[in-house]
C-alpha cells in the first residue's frame, strides 16, 4: 500500500511536469509582423547556439528546409545539425539583413537579404499560426 501511494505521487508529479513543459513551449503568441521579426532573431540565435529545446518548440512537425545547395531536410535533421553549434556564443548581426515580413491570414513569410546584386544571401522562412502561436513550416537559403 505504501509503495502504491509513492507510485501515485510520482505519477502525479510527472504529469504535472509534462504539463508545465508543454505550456512553457511557446514561441510567439502575437499575430503580428513584430512577433515574426522577433522569431527570426530567436530562430537564428537558437540554431547558432544549439538551443534544440527552442527549435523543437518552434518547428512544425513536418518542417521542411532547403539549404543553399537545394538539399531538403526535415525537422529532425535541422535540429541534429544545430547540435554542432551547442555552446557557441551568439553575436547578433540581424541589422546586416534587409528583412521583409508579410502576413497572409495565418501564414507569415519572412525574407531576409544580405549582400549586393552580385553576391548575396537570401533566406525565406514561412510560418503558420495555429491560433495560439507561430510555428516554422518551411525555410530556404539561397546564395548567389
Amino acid at each position: 500500500m505504501k509503495y502504491l501511494a509513492v507510485a501515485a505521487a510520482l505519477l502525479t508529479l510527472s504529469v504535472a511536469h509534462q504539463g508545465q513543459a508543454a505550456e512553457s513551449c511557446v514561441t510567439a503568441t502575437e499575430h503580428s509582423e513584430v512577433a515574426i521579426q522577433q522569431l527570426e532573431e530567436s530562430w537564428s540565435r537558437a540554431y547558432w547556439t544549439g538551443d534544440t529545446a527552442f527549435l523543437q518548440c518552434l518547428y512544425a512537425p513536418k518542417l521542411l528546409s532547403a539549404d543553399s545547395r537545394g538539399k531538403l531536410t526535415s525537422k529532425e535533421d535541422d535540429i541534429a545539425s544545430s547540435l554542432k553549434n551547442r555552446g557557441k556564443q551568439w553575436t547578433s548581426n540581424q541589422h546586416a539583413y534587409q528583412r521583409t515580413i508579410k502576413i497572409f491570414g495565418n501564414t507569415a513569410v519572412a525574407t531576409s537579404f544580405k549582400g549586393d546584386d552580385a553576391h548575396g544571401f537570401r533566406v525565406t522562412d514561412i510560418y503558420e499560426y495555429d491560433g495560439k502561436q507561430w510555428h516554422a513550416i518551411f525555410s530556404q537559403d539561397t546564395k548567389y
